[in-house]
């Protein structure tokens, strides 16, 4: 529960009951608390005035763990270690570990007095535990002695351990350990966990700034007394735990607990001092990251604005006069209100293919994802759309179904395919039920899995095409691509396609052909002049007994396009002479042209 929107300075009394579903016990004693009377400052200036040894920010990226201000021993991001943009902090990112591989360890010893603290924020949902922070004589990897592990057992809960003097029994060296068995932390949000030794046989464990539990020592007792390390190595996210597992019981379990050393969620903020934090200092450090002055400035939404200016069939729009006043506008989408894709960018342009009132709306993005949008209505007149198809069913194609890789680029403009063949669809096989036989192979057994075909269209402006529909039949898969970019893939499974991939199932001739594939390809992948529609089939099984490929286009522009070319028309006289006759056709004439030849 958080008590939200309080007055500064203002003091607050709770109680509390319980409920197991049938009975409710009664209210617990009334505890008071009082509302700071301003934010605390922002988590990386408290961290500063604490004055740790050792503190990572993990908000660089790279491999790097950069030494925090006044700290000066870096470390190195091990295996498995990714962004995190969410940190706890605002506009703090963390690391997010794999929990099998990633760690982050320093790249130097730090002196290990006999007192000392260290933190850690973290966030997990794993049910496999792992550690959290460690101290250790070994530089990386497993082995060495490991020491002064906070880590979380298979249930949520965390262990602070130490190593005792005491002489070894049963479960190898001595624990001191504080095991905080009751609340769970694995619950997808951020925390804080400090532990502390103040030097004189108190070991704490402090989580979200609150004291979970204290073990009351002795320095003269060997078996409460920490053996302490001259200097250590310090890491997050993995720890060796093998000589600690008296602190996770194996003696009721008999087997390893935690689950796993490394520690599969994300981690923030690790420190270390040489001395022994005071509770204040504790429950301040963690007010101020969550509370701090940074953490309480909220994201400003951006707001949206935009000219649009109708041309016959087209519109320009502009939303360069969008802003965000905290931050920036990270990105800009169009829905033009035609069922269209959005469109992109600051300013853009799109065409309509009827005439009428348009809404157009815009959605700006700032860089903290917030959105806003802004919406106008506009009129295009003049719109005239011709629609005709650019690619017959039955079309002659370029084709190769050799056993080798197309060369780069085969599937592009320029794209060399000189030494393919030519044939009409239907392309494939068997002979009875295509138009050209491409399966000139031996044995079924020798068949490649790839077939590959190439059709070059031209489009004299691209600017004015109002839509490209492709489609046709293929079996068994099939990936179309326009200039280079893939449009559409079906019966393919997911991921990088190569002339060894498999089709995802068998599809026979009739199932293709009832089964045709289709897409609107985005006019923004046209070009002025040649274009190039490209396909691979793949078989799901050499042997086979058909496989086809055949495909349709079917191209609407709209706008003022040039007429098409007007046929000539033929005239001529004729004049006997005996057993001769002379003809004159001069009067032919071509109404957007020229005559080029007389037969």
């Amino acid at each position: 529960f958080d008590d939200t929107g309080l007055a500064a300075g203002s003091t607050h009394s709770y109680r509390v009951s319980a409920s197991d579903g049938n009975s409710t016990s009664a209210l617990s004693t009334a505890v008071s608390a009082t509302v700071a009377a301003a934010a605390p400052p922002d988590f990386a200036t408290e961290m500063e005035g604490a004055s740790p040894s050792l503190w990572w920010d993990l908000d660089d990226g790279g491999t790097t763990a950069a030494a925090g201000p006044g700290t000066s021993v870096t470390g190195t991001r091990v295996g498995g270690v990714t962004a995190d943009p969410d940190g706890p902090m605002a506009d703090n990112p963390a690391v997010a570990l794999d929990g099998s591989t990633g760690y982050v360890r320093s790249n130097s010893q730090i002196v290990a007095p006999n007192a000392f603290s260290e933190s850690v924020w973290f966030k997990t949902t794993s049910v496999r535990g792992g550690n959290l922070i460690a101290q250790t004589d070994a530089a990386s990897g497993a082995g060495g002695n490991q020491d002064r592990l906070i880590s979380m057992d298979n249930n949520g809960g965390l262990i602070f351990s130490l190593k005792a003097i005491g002489i070894p029994g049963r479960f190898g060296t001595p624990k001191i350990f504080l095991r905080n068995q009751g609340p769970v932390w694995n619950d997808g949000e951020w925390h804080q966990a400090v532990g502390t030794y103040d030097g004189n046989g108190t070991v704490s464990l402090y989580v979200d700034g609150q004291l979970q539990g204290s073990v009351l020592g002795t320095v003269d007792n060997p078996d409460t007394r920490p053996q302490g390390m001259l200097t250590s190595y310090v890491r997050t996210g993995y720890a060796d735990h093998t000589d600690m597992q008296a602190v996770f019981g194996i003696n009721f379990y008999n087997l390893k607990w935690p689950a796993s050393d490394y520690f599969d969620g994300s981690i923030d903020e690790p420190a270390v001092w040489s001395r022994a934090l005071s509770a204040s200092e504790i429950q301040s450090l963690f007010a101020s990251g969550v509370g701090g002055e940074a953490a309480q400035v909220p994201n400003v939404a951006p707001t949206a604005s935009f000219t649009a200016t109708p041309t016959d069939a087209s519109v320009a729009v502009d939303g360069s006069a969008s802003a965000d006043s905290d931050g920036a506008i990270a990105s800009y989408s169009w829905n033009w209100g035609d069922g269209t894709p959005n469109g992109s960018g600051a300013t853009a342009s799109h065409v309509y293919t009827t005439p009428g009132e348009k809404t157009i709306t815009l959605t700006v993005t700032d860089n903290e994802g917030a959105t806003a949008t802004a919406t106008r209505t506009v009129t295009v007149t003049g719109a005239t759309t011709t629609t005709g198809t650019i690619i017959e069913a039955g079309s002659s194609w370029r084709w190769k179904y050799d056993g080798t890789a197309p060369g780069a680029g085969w599937n592009d403009i320029g794209g060399d395919v000189g030494s393919w063949n030519t044939g009409d669809a239907i392309l494939g096989w068997p002979a009875s039920g295509v138009t050209t036989y491409i399966d000139t192979f031996a044995t079924t057994a020798e068949r490649p899995l790839a077939a590959y075909f190439r059709k070059e269209v031209t489009i004299p402006d691209a600017s004015q095409v109002a839509s490209l529909h492709l489609s046709g039949l293929a079996n068994d898969g099939v990936v179309v691509y326009v200039n280079g970019v893939e449009v559409i893939r079906e019966n393919m499974r997911t991921g990088t396609i190569t002339p060894n991939s498999y089709a995802d199932s068998a599809r026979n001739a009739t199932t293709a052909a009832n089964n045709p594939f289709e897409v609107d390809v985005p006019p923004s992948l046209l070009v002025d002049g040649i274009n190039v529609v490209a396909a691979e089939t793949h078989l799901n099984y050499r042997a086979t007994r058909d496989m086809g490929f055949d495909l349709s286009a079917e191209l609407t522009t709209t706008g003022d396009l040039p007429p098409g070319n007007a046929a000539p028309a033929a005239s001529f006289t004729a004049t006997p002479t005996g057993a001769s006759v002379a003809v004159d056709g001069s009067a032919s004439a071509d109404s957007d042209g020229a005559i080029a030849s007389y037969s």
